[in-house]
């Protein structure tokens, strides 16, 4: 072409197409935060749960036996008001629409302390209401195919009055159905208490005294607790101290099954000297190990003790990750071949805070890897982990960001490859008789069911779309700029030829 005989013609489309290269290289910048191979993992972009209140914790994960996972979060109105939203998330699909199920039984706090399901199929929910005027723990059920239909949830039940002051404690179950509560309360004394049931939540035992705190300051607190194959119920616990807002100590103690007693509690660990605090304690069984995940010294990391005896003896603190940062407890998922993971928040020196995952391996954990990372900022800090494992070879995590401005939930999937996924098992639908307002429901289109529900204002996220980096928007301008001097370079050597 005659066009290109000219030099400066040439000249100009030369410099056109090394300002597109930059562009598109500036659009490739990696970004402050993003999502990273796990081991072997393939972490999917890390992104936040649509139509979520902004303010609220992550949801309770449960998992069913179909693909299917179950979240469940108490959303509070701007009037004060609250209820718990449920919320279903399939990989095909995504996140479902978020239903409200249960208004809670009195006023003041609310707070989910467990979901499990039974092999009925049935879902149960045990919860914190109140406030310092009289608070309890209810139980509420409902058959999981119904999960997202208030009116298919059983009436709280009270199953113990006075937890509290503050809304602490855990539920678990085993596959029989037992289920087991641990919480914070002032039945005769502050400290901890269980109940349990063994009729699928119809009765409950009376309150069993786990631990009696010293003064009204030592608050128990971060309870968790785990339930072995034997039916031993293992628990710990820190003592929130509650003049200087840390955790002082950290104990351990068990109940065998048929003992109607608590043993005498073990101290893990115990703030000394400068150290910040010993807290967010998180108990696990692999192989024949125990292992107590906690957070110890200063500045705050995690330490973790093992026990090969049932939990009579604990070997010393050791540090599985040079990882530091004080982000609750740590979640542990069992995959299909028995492998332990773990999924936490840390930080990896003052860049990269974040939140990790790392596979229990022949005595060892192995380094921590990213599913999330980048400098904190004010509406970054990855923090409170729940996760939850589905077929035996999925790990669906979610997080909040404990930051200033806050931005709802997130999340981040990935697929373990050398793990053969669980055969599905359709879940049991019960004969029940619907009325004529859900049977008109059944018959919603998929696309109306998509439908976004409407929030108000002040609960949304101000933009649910992956975050826009500096290098993408400098790559758009970039190019915009480049085209426009080409063409005007061009259009002045064509008049001038």
């Amino acid at each position: 072409m005659i066009l290109f005989k000219n030099k400066a013609v040439k000249s100009c489309f030369l410099i056109l197409a090394l300002c597109i290269c930059a562009g598109f290289f500036a659009l490739a910048e990696p970004k402050p935060i993003s999502a990273q191979d796990s081991d072997s993992l393939d972490w999917s972009y890390p992104v936040q749960i649509p139509q979520y209140h902004k303010n609220s914790r992550p949801p309770v994960l449960v998992a069913d036996l179909n693909n299917q996972i179950h979240g469940f979060t108490v959303d509070t109105s701007p009037d004060g008001g609250s209820a718990i939203v449920y919320r279903k998330w399939t990989e095909e699909i995504g996140w479902q629409i978020p239903v409200d199920i249960i208004l809670p039984p009195r006023q003041g706090t609310a707070k989910i302390l467990g979901v499990e399901i039974d092999q009925d199929d049935m879902v149960h929910l045990v919860g914190f209401y109140g406030d310092i005027f009289g608070a309890g723990l209810y139980h509420m059920s409902a058959p999981l195919a119904f999960a997202d239909r208030g009116l298919e949830w059983s009436e709280p039940a009270l199953i113990a009055d006075a937890p509290g002051p503050l809304a602490e404690g855990m539920l678990i179950s085993n596959q029989s159905g037992k289920m087991h509560v641990v919480y914070q309360g002032g039945r005769v004394g502050l400290g901890l208490y269980e109940v349990f049931s063994e009729d699928g939540g119809v009765t409950w035992s009376d309150p069993v005294t786990l631990y009696l705190s010293s003064t009204e300051n030592a608050l128990p607190s971060a309870v968790d607790i785990y339930l072995d194959d034997q039916e031993t119920l293992h628990a710990v616990w820190s003592i929130w101290n509650a003049q200087l807002g840390v955790g002082d100590e950290l104990f351990y103690s068990q109940r065998v099954s048929g003992s109607s007693s608590w043993t005498i509690p073990t101290l893990i660990a115990n703030r000394t000297g400068r150290e910040y605090e010993s807290d967010w304690g998180a108990i696990t069984a692999a192989g024949d190990e125990l292992l107590i995940v906690y957070q110890d010294s200063f500045p705050a990391a995690k330490f973790m003790r093992r026990s090969t005896d049932g939990g009579m003896s604990w070997t010393d603190p050791e540090r599985p990750w040079p990882h530091i940062g004080e982000y609750e407890n740590a979640v542990f998922l069992k995959d299909g071949n028995d492998r332990l993971h773990t999924i936490l928040g840390n930080r990896d020196g003052d860049c990269c805070h974040g939140m990790w995952h790392a596979v229990y391996e022949d005595g060892k954990w192995k380094p921590l890897k990213p599913l999330i990372f980048g400098p904190k900022t004010i509406d970054f800090d990855p923090s409170a982990p729940d996760a939850v494992m589905s077929q035996g070879n999925l790990i669906l995590a979610t997080w909040w960001m404990d930051s200033s401005d806050r931005n709802g939930a997130w999340y981040s999937y990935a697929k373990i490859d050398d793990v053969e996924p669980f055969a599905a098992q359709p879940i049991q639908v019960p004969n029940i008789e619907l009325g004529e307002d859900e049977l008109e429901l059944d018959e919603t289109t998929l696309e109306e069911a998509a439908a976004p529900v409407t929030l108000p204002d002040d609960w949304k996220i101000e933009d649910e779309s992956l975050p826009v980096s500096t290098g993408m928007l400098l790559g758009i301008v970039m190019g915009i700029v480049a085209i426009l001097i080409s063409l005007l370079i061009w259009q002045f050597f064509i008049r001038n030829r």
